[in-house]
């Protein structure tokens, strides 16, 4: 029975096949061409693995272990598979998970796009006009500091502590409790003195007018 044979039996079967009858033989042929198969489809993606890393200049340490674990997870679930299409299903969900890794360069990219989004976010968390003009200038330096960690940064988890950090130093700096009298309390103040200006002036033309028409 193709689903109870075992590929111990193989080498004898392939040593001595007039020990079967004709009954028997293509059974165990089916369980060679399994592990022929089996075989081919590790060796292919031991190959894949190979080509992938080269050099070792094209991944990162960390993806190309995650590779090596692909390939290792799928030659281990072989020894389970009973059929033909399970293990060529396998073999495709392993290659397609090791095309989906992402090389150094394609993590370069992501890492940029991320980066860029967060200086974006982050150059949006203040606004000027809820500090006062000496605090602003200290939210800017903060702001500075964070650009300068983001563009040395070399992975996402870096990038978000940045900013966390950034977020936290700006939200201790303290905001205005209103809005900014500073200009209006000025503009007041020349109001004011323009009219007092004025009601003096005509103080002392009416009087001066007044002293006329006595004499």
């Amino acid at each position: 029975d193709p689903g109870t044979a075992t590929a111990s039996f193989i080498p004898q079967f392939s040593m001595d096949t007039a020990a079967y009858d004709a009954a028997q033989r293509p059974q165990y042929e089916t369980v060679t061409a399994l592990e022929d198969l089996k075989k081919e489809k590790e060796e292919a993606l031991q190959e894949k693995y190979s080509g992938m890393v080269g050099d070792g200049t094209a991944y990162s340490t960390a993806r190309a272990a995650e590779l090596e674990g692909i390939v290792d997870e799928a030659v281990g679930s072989f020894a389970d598979l009973s059929s033909e299409d399970e293990v060529n299903a396998a073999f495709e969900e392993a290659a397609a998970k090791m095309d989906a890794v992402p090389t150094l360069v394609k993590e370069k990219e992501e890492l940029q796009a991320y980066m860029t989004k967060q200086k974006n976010d982050l150059a949006g968390y203040a606004q000027k006009e809820d500090y006062s003009t000496k605090n602003w200038k200290v939210v800017e330096e903060y702001l500075t500091q964070a650009n300068a960690a983001l563009d040395e940064a070399q992975s996402a988890a870096a990038v978000n502590t940045i900013v966390a950090r950034a977020k936290a130093d700006i939200d201790s700096v303290e905001k205005k409790e209103g809005p900014d009298m500073t200009l209006w309390v000025i503009c007041g103040a020349v109001v004011l003195a323009a009219v007092v200006i004025v009601v003096v002036i005509l103080v002392v033309l009416h009087r001066k007018k007044a002293r006329t028409k006595a004499e």
